[in-house]
């Protein structure tokens, strides 16, 4: 028997199954590390390394010529099965620049701009205002002031750099030479 390698390591658990899959498909010895532990405890696996697809060492060549066929013929293989051609994918960045907006403070800049203009067509003598005291009052009592609450500015910037990082993926990966875009190992 010889030894194992790694042929690549994948971040989510269904591409680990589908590559997977297709090797042992084709006849290939290939199996799944940490699955059990990538599917019960899913936030360790960037810790762990990702799932790994491992087959023996004298596979690695064949099932990753294997896999390149695979990719570059896919779209030929749909066409022979379904009849129809696919449509060019088109990614969507409106719901993220939408909740991004929400956030900012659009919705909250509409508002003031309501209160204000509430304020001026209201005439001052329908808005009774109550009487000042002209002499201050002070206590002397012990304050405890609330720390500002950060939950929505950390919702924020856990929202940015999530599109800050799909932005950049996808710009990575039109940087990639052709070949190895579609090299799925």
């Amino acid at each position: 028997m010889s030894p194992s390698v790694v042929l690549r390591s994948y971040s989510r658990v269904e591409e680990a199954l589908v590559v997977c899959s297709a090797l042992q498909d084709a006849g290939f010895d290939a199996t799944i590390d940490n699955l059990n532990h990538a599917i019960l405890e899913w936030y360790l696996v960037p810790a762990l390394g990702g799932i790994q697809v491992r087959l023996p060492a004298m596979q690695l060549e064949p099932a990753r010529a294997h896999l390149n066929e695979m990719v570059q013929t896919a779209e030929e293989r749909l066409i022979e099965v379904t009849g129809q051609a696919t449509d060019p994918i088109h990614h969507r960045y409106w719901r993220v620049w939408t909740g991004l907006a929400i956030f900012v403070g659009v919705f909250n800049l509409f508002g003031i701009a309501v209160f204000w203009l509430i304020d001026k067509i209201i005439p001052p003598k329908w808005v009774t205002m109550p009487e000042v005291d002209v002499v201050p009052f002070f206590d002397f009592g012990l304050t405890i002031a609330e720390p500002p609450n950060l939950k929505g500015l950390l919702f924020l910037l856990a929202l940015v750099l999530i599109t800050w990082n799909e932005i950049f993926e996808i710009r990575r990966a039109e940087k990639r030479p052709a070949n190895e875009r579609n090299d799925p190992s």
